[in-house]
Parts: C-alpha cells; sequence; structure tokens
C-alpha cells in the first residue's frame, strides 16, 4: 500500500501565498520603525518648544512667535503622533514647560511600545512558520514508517533495478547544476552559522551598542567616542564571508544588508539554472531512509534556529530599555547642542535595531520548501519501487 493521495509537490497558490505573507510581515516591521522615527522627530519638536517657552521666561513668548507654536502642536496633535495632547486647545494661551516634560515623557513610553511591538511580531512569525516545518518533518517520519514496513520484502524488491522518476520543474532542488536529492551540506552549513555563530555575534554588538549608551557623556554632549565605536558595530564583513559562497538549493545564496547585519535571503549569482525536467535512478530503500533522516535533522535544527533568534531579539529589548533609560537623562544638560548630539545617537540606535533584527524567517521558510520537496522525491521512489 502506497499514499499517493498524501503526495505533495508544492502548490504554487501556496509558494506565492508564503512570498505575499513575507513580504506583508516585512511592511509591518517597515511601518513600525517609520512611526517610531515620526515620534522620535515629535519628540524632537517637543523640547525645542519647551526650550522657548522656557526661555521667554515671565514675559512670555512674542505673540507671533506664539500663535505659530500653537498652530504647530496642534498640527502634532492631529498627526497622531504624540501622548497626552488630547486636551491641548489651540486657543489656549496658557501652556507651560510642565505640559511639554509630560507629552515628551509620554512618546519615550510609546517609542519603547513600538520597539516592544518589533520584537513581538518577530516572535509571532517565527511561531507561524513553524507549523510548516513540524509538517515537513511529520511527512519525513511517515515516509520512514512506510519504508520501515517495505524492508520486509524480498531484498531484490528493495532497490531500484535501473527503474527511473522524472520530476518536473526540480529547481527547488537544484543548486547550481546539482540536484541536491541528498546533499544536505550547504543547508547544514547555513543552519549551524545562523545557530551558533551569527546569534553570538549578534549579541556581542547588542552588548557593545548597550556599553556605549551607558557611557554616553550627556552633560557635555561629546560623542566623538560613539561616533568611533559605532562604525564598528556590525561591520565585521569577514565572518560572513565564508557563508554568503554557500549555494543553497533553489539556487539560493545568503546576503546581508548591513555588511553582517541583516540576513536575507537572495537569488545565487551566475549559478546554473535548473532544467525543466529532471530524470534520474531510483535510490535503494536504505538510501532513501537516510536521505529522510537527514530532512528531519534538517527541520529540526530549523526550529532550534527559531530559540537563537529569540535570544538576539531578549537582547534587542534590553537595548531598547537602555535607549530609553538614556532618553530620561536629557535633564543632565542645559545645552541646546547636547541634546542635539542626544537626539542623533538616539535615531542611530534606532535605526540599529532596525539592522539587528535577525529576520530568519525567509531562510527558514526557503529551508522547510527544500524539505518537503525532499519528501515528495522519496515518496516517489518508494511509489516506483512499489513500496
Amino acid at each position: 500500500m502506497n499514499d499517493k493521495t498524501r503526495e505533495h509537490h508544492g502548490n504554487p497558490d501556496e509558494e506565492k501565498q508564503t512570498h505575499d505573507t513575507h513580504e506583508y510581515d516585512e511592511t509591518i516591521v517597515q511601518h513600525v520603525l517609520m512611526d517610531a522615527r515620526e515620534l522620535m522627530t515629535t519628540r524632537q519638536a517637543l523640547e525645542n518648544y519647551r526650550d522657548m517657552v522656557s526661555s521667554a521666561g515671565i514675559d512670555g513668548l512674542d505673540p507671533i512667535a506664539k500663535k505659530l507654536m500653537m498652530v504647530n502642536l496642534q498640527q502634532l496633535k492631529l498627526k497622531g503622533n504624540t501622548v497626552g495632547m488630547e486636551s491641548f486647545d489651540v486657543t489656549n494661551d496658557s501652556i507651560s514647560v510642565e505640559d511639554f516634560a509630560e507629552w515628551i515623557n509620554g512618546l519615550s513610553d510609546k517609542i519603547k511600545s513600538l520597539i516592544d511591538k518589533l520584537i513581538a511580531l518577530a516572535k509571532d512569525y517565527a511561531s507561524k512558520i513553524m507549523s510548516g516545518v513540524e509538517s515537513v518533518k511529520s511527512q519525513a517520519e511517515d515516509l520512514i514508517n512506510r519504508a520501515r514496513k517495505s524492508t520486509k520484502r524480498p531484498a531484490n524488491e528493495l532497490h531500484g533495478d535501473d527503474k527511473e522518476v522524472s520530476i518536473d520543474n526540480p529547481s527547488i532542488l537544484w543548486a547550481n547544476g546539482e540536484f541536491c536529492i541528498g546533499d544536505c551540506r550547504s543547508e547544514q552549513e547555513v543552519v549551524k552559522f545562523f545557530l551558533n555563530v551569527w546569534p553570538k555575534y549578534a549579541k556581542e554588538q547588542i552588548s557593545r551598542a548597550k556599553k556605549m549608551v551607558g557611557e554616553y557623556d550627556v552633560e557635555t554632549g561629546n560623542s566623538e567616542n560613539f561616533e568611533a565605536n559605532m562604525g564598528f558595530i556590525g561591520n565585521h564583513q569577514t565572518l560572513v564571508a565564508g557563508i554568503t559562497k554557500e549555494v543553497l538549493p533553489g539556487n539560493k545564496q545568503i546576503a546581508f544588508k548591513y555588511v553582517a547585519l541583516g540576513p536575507e535571503l537572495v537569488d545565487a549569482e551566475d549559478a546554473e539554472p535548473a532544467p525543466a525536467k529532471h530524470s534520474f535512478e531510483v535510490r535503494s530503500l536504505s538510501e532513501i531512509n537516510t536521505a529522510l533522516k537527514a530532512n528531519i535533522s534538517t527541520m529540526n535544527a530549523l526550529g532550534s534556529l527559531f530559540k537563537a533568534e529569540s535570544e538576539v531579539l531578549h537582547d534587542m529589548s534590553s537595548l531598547s530599555e537602555a535607549l530609553m533609560q538614556l532618553e530620561g537623562r536629557r535633564g543632565e544638560t542645559i545645552w541646546k547642542s547636547a541634546r542635539d548630539g542626544l537626539d542623533d545617537i538616539s535615531t542611530a540606535m534606532l535605526d540599529l535595531i532596525g539592522r539587528l533584527k535577525p529576520s530568519y524567517d525567509p531562510i527558514v521558510r526557503h529551508l522547510a520548501k527544500v524539505g518537503n520537496a525532499r519528501n515528495a522525491i522519496c515518496r516517489k521512489e518508494l511509489d516506483a519501487l512499489g513500496q
């Protein structure tokens, strides 16, 4: 008895949906980061107005300057990028330094909540993808059980005996001219790198950034040391040089958007394309069983990848907390130039948080698709063997 009814060759509509889902996820991430940057800009504007009100003293602002400020504050309120300004009335002439302090503090909390949302989204994406990984693993286990029952048959029925099977559109298992029916080496190298090497590196960069934030001299606003160290964060091309040369099944490669940060999956350059159809000799039952076990091992490793990603996300959260603590030290300086420098540092840290996001999901999605295709190949071979 075989299980042809459960055969999976990869549904184009499902693959498109997977791609669209990832594009949608990335769009959400970009919107969250954009909202956080807008809040930074709003806070800077509020601080400037607070300084104007504070500097004006008992005599108050010049009527024209005050009218312009009130109109701009009303625009900020209408844009919705504020906290606590619901009761602000543009016709009310009374506005104090304390009002601005309340609004500014509220914005800092909102920025932190947006960063937390970014991290929560990444964890949510991981849980969705893992259901697909578990499905591939379950299918492989079912096929192993099917093959195990077949071992009781005569030995001469457990080999391909020059039987061939043909695969239409074998591109998902094609890697630079090779049909990777049982060769998982490139996948294993990528998984090991993102399980052990890159998370350790990312956490080291986060630790370095936290140290820089904690040591920044808010009072003087001297940012030379900060800027010098910032140039080193994530800027280690030698770390990723080897892994970016690996060609994965599907003619894909790993690349990094920001030297050694921002991993992504891209099309392999100059890779030999897959043919429209590929035929090969059916392997022995023992070889099929070995391939299925390797597939299960890879799927287990993909689950571990998200645990490693979660550790990086946890450290990202601690970096955002350090950033908010830095924001809370603004009162240590009376110099506008120092606060302007602090604005630049906060913006740089926010950008860094965006670059540090592991983004393992497209890599895991692709490797799960490869695993699903390997299961389909093994299923075809078992059918050909009459198992």
